[in-house]
């Protein structure tokens, strides 16, 4: 039987772990914009109520929205959406490039 590998662009991709959580200077400018989008677009960042800080983060993506958890990956897409990966997942999926 034949074997097929995911064929993919790159992509950029922001692991959030707790000191990231509570810093948000140390993410990048892509994903600081989707904290900046309205609550429930697409590629928004947002806490689990509206202006709260301390919340769950939640990511919309492609009609859903998804829980945040310490030690997921946020991936910028090529079409600049965003899709969340548990750790294990991401390790499986994608190797870093130069």
């Amino acid at each position: 039987m034949q074997r097929y590998r995911r064929r993919t662009p790159a992509v950029e991709a922001f692991q959030m772990t707790k000191e990231h959580r509570d810093d948000a200077s140390t993410w990048p400018t892509w994903l600081q914009l989707a904290w900046c989008k309205d609550r429930g677009e697409v590629g928004s960042l947002q806490t689990t109520t509206e202006g709260e800080t301390g919340g769950q983060l939640e990511v919309s993506a492609f009609g859903s929205v998804f829980n945040v958890n310490e030690g997921d990956w946020i991936v910028k897409t090529p079409h600049c959406l965003l899709s969340l990966y548990s750790d294990s997942s991401f390790e499986m999926l994608y190797e870093a490039v130069d």
